[in-house]
């Protein structure tokens, strides 16, 4: 965590903003689970910055939001760790303090947490959400796996097709495609697991959707499940 001194103007830019898609306020006090949500939101969406120790806009205006972490230090400390050890993967985050004066004119902090936004997918246990408004949503299998391919961290040529025969697939293009790179490995499946157009899961092949799509017959091919 790196202690910054005082900026007014950051402060003021922070009571006088809404909370909304890259940008929270909470109070010191808050459950820390709740704001590992938040955390894991911005992350999977466009990343942002979450400010602990400013009442909610709705609830208090200007200075009267600045509550301070000294509401509740230990549950700063908690978030810091929770933050780093239950959220998967891991997320870079960081940790800024600003010397406030907070509501009741006593000398405060308040600590800003900057989320990168991530081509990971990331998760609070066995739970993934993003951020849409100034809202946590929580989302699905299939919406997980739609903002894989939006992230480019899943690739539909990578997938694994149905194709785990190579009667399935055209001969010549499979020796084509040996010629092309130059093997002399003598084994085909393995050549094709070489050059990421197959896997191998147990003692088993398959073609991934990619290698099906360079081997096999057009009428053959299935895309998998």
């Amino acid at each position: 965590m790196i202690h910054n001194g005082r900026n007014d103007k950051l402060i003021d830019l922070i009571i006088n903003s809404e909370e909304w898609e890259e940008i929270e306020c909470k109070r010191a006090n808050i459950a820390p689970a709740r704001l590992l949500e938040s955390i894991n939101a911005f992350s999977n969406t466009s990343g942002g910055v979450i400010v602990i120790g400013v009442e909610d806009k709705k609830k208090a205006q200007g200075k009267d939001r600045l509550f301070g972490i000294s509401e509740n230090p230990d549950n700063v400390s908690d978030i810091q760790n929770l933050a780093r050890k239950n959220i998967t993967p891991p997320i870079s985050l960081t940790f800024d303090t600003y010397d406030v004066t907070n509501k009741d004119g006593k000398a405060d902090m308040i600590l800003v947490i900057t989320v990168p936004k991530s081509n990971d997918i990331h998760s609070v246990g066995s739970d993934t959400y993003i951020r849409s408004g100034s809202h946590n949503n929580k989302i699905g299998s299939q919406e997980i796996i739609r903002l894989k391919y939006e992230k480019g961290s899943l690739k539909y040529e990578k997938e694994v097709s149905e194709v785990d025969d190579l009667e399935d697939t055209d001969p010549a293009l499979i020796q084509q495609f040996i010629k092309d790179i130059g093997s002399e490995s003598g084994d085909n499946w393995q050549c094709l697991k070489d050059n990421g157009l197959a896997v191998k899961i147990g003692d088993k092949y398959s073609l991934t959707r990619g290698g099906a799509l360079v081997i096999c017959k057009k009428s053959n091919y299935s895309t998998g499940k």
